[in-house]
């Protein structure tokens, strides 16, 4: 049975049960007692409930565990009826150009003079790529840069898909690597600035793609969001190419950082985050659509933003995403790189704040 944390940091006040019967806000609400995944019943993880710590969407947010050991999904219960998911995405941050981030400056160029060095077809110059060189021996650093193509391999070159592709700069940076790129983001924001703003082949949906299409599918931070993740794993595997890849990166509900923060862990954001996976449940989901997992590991990468969130939200309790940056001191930044290095040094023991799974489609699933 799991244990109800708690972080005596950060108090509120749990809603009405007749205030889940039927709408918050302007969000209608579903009951979801059961694991999706498992079937099992749930357990709340916490004593109290969740407002939205980030963008403001009116509510309150539960979260419960599944009492199976060998799952251990986290869900929220009620979660928000599939129709008005888009309402939480109102002021999400990767709807807006000033947040793509694929330039030609300084940080960009000491990312591909790493990649390079990794084997990737990046040439950031003589001198860029000599830094690169080392840089690339510095552990945390080589595990960030990767961390931006989302760990894809130079042999697996083609075309990849990114699911859920946002205002397209992952996509933007394969470019730069000479991959063929295409999105799949529902939201028309998040779509119109990867077309205008770089050009990319994005599309309202996965049904829209044609069957053996791509060498890669990724879902970076996406299957988090999604009410039926094995139902979109499978058309993942109906774009794939035979022996394609499927790359998936979620937050790590075993990691450091949700034992270090509690509740004040920015992973568990709800209410966007309607599923949180354990590393069995996330083998579990994807060989549920097909795939034969090659890989599950727990990188550190996002050790930093994890840090300078939990101290902000356990001080402040709501902290708007775009004022966060300007909000963290020298000594919290200081912090947070340590963080991040002793994530690095804790890779293998699962503990990472990122799972990364990687799957090969296999032989079609019988009918």
């Amino acid at each position: 049975m799991p244990k109800i944390m708690s972080d005596t940091t950060v108090a509120l006040v749990a809603p009405t049960a007749c205030e889940h019967r039927g709408e918050i806000g302007d969000v209608r609400m579903m009951s979801v007692p059961d694991c999706p995944m498992c079937g099992k019943p749930g357990t709340p993880l916490f004593s109290d409930y969740f407002l939205d710590r980030l963008f403001g969407v009116p509510g309150s947010w539960r979260l419960v565990c599944c009492c199976n050991s060998a799952c251990g999904l986290v869900w929220q219960d009620p979660r928000p009826v599939e129709e008005d998911l888009g309402k939480l995405y109102v002021r999400y941050f990767t709807h807006q150009e000033s947040a793509c981030r694929v330039s030609s400056g300084v940080f960009d160029r000491l990312r591909l003079a790493v990649l390079r060095q990794v084997g990737h077809r990046a040439d950031s110059g003589m001198a860029w790529n000599v830094l690169g060189a080392f840089l690339a021996y510095i552990g945390p650093v080589r595990e960030y840069m990767e961390g931006s193509v989302l760990w894809l391999r130079p042999s697996w070159r083609g075309r990849v898909l990114d699911v859920g592709c946002g205002n397209g700069e992952m996509l933007a940076r394969m470019k730069q690597l000479n991959w063929e790129v295409a999105g799949v983001e529902p939201d028309f924001a998040g779509a119109r600035v990867a077309r205008d703003h770089f050009g990319i082949d994005v599309r309202g949906s996965l049904e829209e793609f044609p069957d053996s299409n791509f060498d890669v599918v990724t879902l970076s931070h996406v299957i988090e969001h999604l009410p039926d993740p094995v139902a979109n794993l499978s058309q993942c595997f109906r774009v794939l190419k035979p022996k394609g890849r499927l790359v998936v990166a979620t937050p790590n509900v075993r990691s450091l950082g949700t034992k270090w923060f509690k509740r004040s862990w920015v992973g568990w954001d709800p209410p966007r985050h309607l599923m949180l996976f354990t590393t069995e449940c996330l083998r579990n989901c994807v060989a549920k659509a097909g795939f034969e997992v090659e890989e599950v590991r727990t990188p550190g990468r996002q050790a930093y933003f994890v840090w300078y969130s939990g101290k902000l939200i356990r001080r402040h309790t709501v902290v708007p995403h775009g004022s966060m940056r300007g909000m963290i001191s020298p000594l919290i930044a200081a912090q947070g790189l340590l963080f991040h290095a002793v994530e690095y040094l804790l890779g293998s023991s699962g503990k990472g704040e990122e799972l990364l799974l990687v799957a090969k489609k296999g032989p079609e699933p019988a009918m």
